[in-house]
């Protein structure tokens, strides 16, 4: 089990337009579910896809398992 690690702010890498008082370490792999995909003006997945300016967001997600057999650096 990791424990859970604070960070002052956002880090480089996460490519994101989310303005946060509060960043984790990503250091957990969550299988989630979701009732829906819905457009988004502040989430980035997959923008130009589907729409110019907008990416795509999970709609009511759900925790559904923990991932042990995968790392954080390998999942989306």
């Amino acid at each position: 089990m990791y424990k859970q690690q604070l960070l002052e702010s956002k880090p480089l890498y996460y490519n994101t337009n989310e303005v946060c008082s509060v960043w984790f370490e990503a250091c957990e792999v969550w299988e989630i579910r979701g009732a829906d995909l819905t457009l988004s003006p502040v989430h980035t997945a997959a923008i130009g896809r589907v729409h110019e300016a907008r990416g795509i967001s999970l709609r009511f997600p759900r925790f559904i398992n923990l991932r042990p057999d995968r790392k954080p650096e390998v999942c989306t």
